[in-house]
């Protein structure tokens, strides 16, 4: 499909179910009325935020497509408190306003978003999901395996308003934020992910065309996971059982030194800060981060400067394995160590060695 108008691929009322969309492509996705688009530039609203593949469903899979140069979105998942539509009548019998069949609650279990990719996409995101609610208890996490997501103009893939999901293989690069969490816990695990800040193609196109670069209109950096800073560092009293987020596996380059401003392979927002609902820990092992390998870079892999300057001063990251460690030393047991926001107290209990790291207003312990 090409330069359609509206959304493309979709489905409509929510109660679609066990259809295999697969090896498609959608390019230049575009609205239908230009003026109406511009004017809602940051809307949530269907009629104004086309994008090339629109999910209301999400027993369904999408295999193997590829959504370029939409005007918002390759890929968006945004999943209503009801049925709508021609559907609505038949699937809200049982009580009448709609939430017998309950589109949020559908787990998604077995149902496979792979090999999905979403690309130059200008306005916003490669994937975007909202409320999507996958429950532990309802059959298992929904994943989203062996995504790639590049050149978008704002996220690679953003989790709003989600819980519940997983994402296993990837590829994410030249994105002014490559997956980011707002008011979403039980992101299960972020793992096998290939994040690239800023490509050599992305600055050669740069230099040799002007290609616009990336996230210069944003006071945010260059990131590769962007998540929000916990209430409470130390427990999660308000969550689920296995809402932690596991950041496992993953290899992060090129976020030191891209084009407009700095860059950081995690980012810690004040998002979401005083909501007790969307508390959970973040775990993280077995990472690299090239940069530190190359010795290009002096400085943690999270970046704590922006919620320093909110004054959220108490942020806790594990670093299970210690390969997080900029000089590879960890005052815990094993190889066990922490990055935390720069202030004494916090560094006390770890009893050992701290290094302190003012570029991203961490100390490593």
């Amino acid at each position: 499909a090409y330069k359609t108008k509206g959304h493309c691929y979709m489905t409509a009322h929510g109660s679609e179910r066990d259809n295999v969309i697969s090896n498609n492509l959608g390019a230049y996705t575009e609205p239908v009325d230009y003026d109406k688009q511009l004017g809602h530039m940051y809307g949530w609203d269907e009629s104004t935020y086309v994008s090339t593949f629109y999910m209301k469903a999400v027993w369904n899979d999408l295999i193997g497509n590829c959504g370029a140069g939409s005007f918002r979105n390759a890929f968006w998942y945004r999943i209503l408190p009801r049925v709508t539509g021609e559907s609505y009548t038949k699937y809200s019998q049982a009580n009448g306003n709609g939430n017998k069949w309950h589109p949020r609650r559908l787990n998604m279990g077995s149902y496979k978003f792979k090999d999905n990719i979403g690309h130059s996409n200008y306005h916003m995101d490669g994937l975007r999901i909202q409320d999507l609610h996958s429950y532990l208890n309802e059959g298992g996490y929904g994943t989203f395996e062996n995504v790639q997501m590049y050149r978008n103009r704002n996220h690679g893939m953003l989790f709003y308003y989600s819980r519940g999901i997983s994402l296993k293989g990837g590829y994410f690069a030249d994105n002014r934020r490559s997956i980011r969490l707002i008011r979403t816990i039980g992101t299960r695990e972020i793992s096998d992910v290939q994040f690239i800040g800023e490509t050599e193609t992305q600055k050669e196109l740069r230099s040799r065309q002007g290609v616009e670069a990336i996230g210069c209109d944003s006071p945010d950096p260059i990131s590769g996971v962007m998540i929000p800073a916990p209430k409470n560092p130390w427990m999660n009293p308000h969550s689920y059982p296995g809402d932690d987020l596991h950041i496992h596996n993953n290899t992060f380059a090129n976020f030191d030194g891209v084009s407009c401003k700095f860059g950081s392979p995690i980012f810690v927002t004040a998002w979401d800060r005083n909501d007790d609902h969307f508390e959970y820990s973040v775990r993280a092992t077995n990472n690299t981060d090239l940069d530190l390998d190359s010795h290009q870079s002096s400085k943690t892999v999270v970046d704590l400067c922006y919620a320093y300057s909110k004054g959220i001063r108490d942020v806790v990251v594990t670093d299970t394995d210690g390969t997080m460690n900029p000089d590879k030393t960890a005052s815990f047991s094993g190889n066990m160590g922490a990055i935390l926001t720069y202030q004494p107290h916090l560094a006390s209990f770890a009893g050992g060695k701290c290094t302190t790291y003012e570029d991203t207003c961490s100390t490593y312990c």
